[in-house]
């Protein structure tokens, strides 16, 4: 079974598999956002291919995503977490 096999499986009805279970396992409210950097490898160390190219895919649509608000509700939902009122400027 593949990951994206196993994570549909999981999370039937959500559109942004990968991106849910990044924020549900990595962005847990006990670590802080100034070690992103070091959940990001410790993500690629652990997790598949696949897995880690389907969450660049979904991280990069989530960005260029026109509704910020969107993105703000997903990750309070999915990772118990705040993000600033205004989009980053990357």
């Amino acid at each position: 079974m593949t990951a994206e096999e196993s994570l549909k499986r999981t999370y039937p009805y959500e559109v942004h598999i990968y991106f849910r279970y990044f924020a549900e396992c990595y962005l847990i409210p006990s670590v802080k956002f100034e070690n992103i950097r070091w959940i990001i490898e410790d993500l690629k160390n652990r997790e598949n291919k696949d897995l880690i190219d389907g969450l660049a895919r979904e991280a990069k649509l989530l960005r260029d995503k026109e509704n910020w608000d969107y993105v703000k509700k997903f990750i309070k939902k999915h990772a118990l977490r705040s993000l600033d009122k205004d989009k980053p400027k990357i």
